[in-house]
């Protein structure tokens, strides 16, 4: 073969005179033979039968992960049933050899969903799944990171990221999510026990968002005054909870640093950041990262965190966690639930689909966290914004996660 293109190599013409193997070569060019007996022959095996296609399928709650994945979540899809969904299990490696020809490709995630939301009698309302992804689908880099559930990649104004909410827009050529999605990004059984652990024992104690508030704001700058997007939510959402401010144009950062650590160690039900952000951090001054994760004290309940910044949910990292999936991983504290942008976002339509995600969250009209993002998903539309939010802000969590 000629491998001068590793892309697209191509057959040549041989010929074999005795032990010799003879061909035309060309300047600059690389090629590669190898004997018979080296040659790898595919394996070619039945395809299983799979129950997907099936028009009669109906299930308000799907659950999409490795089986091993599904078996250790089974606790978790047990109390689902329990409170009256319509749970499926479904093997990533069916979805794959259903809708993927047998190659574990993101898009037939979504074109899975796309025939479920259409065609079977019972449509899915939330999806769920379990795993976490990278980027490098091949292990280039050579870390070791499986593709457990395997992300989407988009274009946006900015960058190339990843869009779980990509896989749920199944309905028309509007960048609208149909069903809910969230995904628990873990990385082995072990993590995902950890965070199926703290989701059953947030739903059978009782605990809500009814408790204390945080809300902590990077300084103004060029990008935003996000001390006063944070007086605004404080005055319209929050006048009637504690609510502990953190800002840093008050406080300094070692201060920030601190009241941080301690708000969430006391216990919150409900936590904003508005700021800037990279993958692992708040603010330009590292207000709070993965590290700070991992030095919390055991909490009494975890709130539910929104970052209206950048990069927090960037997940597809190979090299380490994004600081949302540290906060949702976390066994014992951190977050009950992340709600964060894989990508660059802006402050103007950000705080716009705070107040969005705010209102339904909070309003009293959903039972489960999932409604209440897919109605903030469709009032934040309908306003006009940036439309590219819609596919780079995460759900880390399971979409049917309780709301009291």
């Amino acid at each position: 073969m000629d491998i001068t293109d590793e892309a697209a190599p191509r057959w040549v013409d041989t010929q074999v005179n005795g032990s010799d193997l003879l061909f035309g070569v060309e300047s600059g060019h690389r090629y590669l033979a190898v004997g018979r007996d080296k040659a790898h022959r595919a394996d070619v095996r039945r395809a299983r039968s799979s129950p997907l296609k099936r028009s009669g399928n109906r299930a308000d709650y799907l659950v999409i992960g490795p089986r091993e994945f599904l078996a250790a979540a089974r606790d978790l899809l047990s109390l689902r049933e329990s409170q009256g969904l319509r749970v499926k299990e479904i093997p990533i490696d069916e979805v794959f050899e259903e809708f993927g020809f047998g190659e574990p490709r993101p898009e037939a995630i979504q074109e899975f969903l796309s025939y479920a939301y259409h065609r079977w009698s019972g449509a899915p309302r939330y999806v769920l799944l379990l795993g976490d992804a990278t980027y490098d689908f091949k292990d280039r880099l050579g870390t070791g990171v499986n593709n457990h559930v395997p992300p989407l990649m988009v274009k946006t104004s900015s960058l190339w990221t990843v869009s779980d909410p990509s896989l749920a827009m199944i309905n028309g050529e509007d960048p609208l999510p149909d069903v809910s999605i969230g995904r628990i990004p873990a990385a082995d059984v072990d993590e995902l026990r950890a965070m199926v652990d703290k989701i059953l024992a947030y739903e059978t104690e009782g605990r809500d968002l009814s408790g204390p508030a945080i809300l902590v704001a990077d300084d103004a700058d060029g990008a935003g005054n996000f001390e006063a997007d944070a007086e605004d939510i404080a005055f319209t959402f929050l006048r009637s909870r504690e609510t502990k401010k953190i800002y840093l144009s008050k406080v300094g950062v070692p201060a920030t640093r601190e009241a941080i650590v301690e708000a969430l160690d006391e216990g919150a039900s409900l936590m904003s950041y508005l700021g800037h952000g990279g993958i692992h951090l708040w603010g330009n001054e590292n207000l709070f990262n993965r590290d700070s994760v991992a030095a919390l004290s055991p909490q009494s309940t975890q709130p539910l965190v929104l970052t209206l910044n950048c990069l927090n949910g960037y997940f597809h990292f190979p090299y380490f966690d994004s600081l949302s999936e540290a906060l949702v991983k976390a066994d014992g504290k951190g977050a009950i639930a992340a709600f964060s942008p894989s990508g660059m976002s802006f402050n103007g339509p950000a705080h716009r689909y705070h107040k969005a995600l705010l209102t339904e969250i909070l309003g009293g009209g959903h039972q489960r966290l999932g409604d209440a993002v897919l109605a903030a998903q469709g009032a934040y539309a309908e306003t006009g914004a940036l439309p590219e939010l819609l596919s780079i802000y995460h759900l880390f969590g399971d979409p049917a996660l309780t709301l009291r």
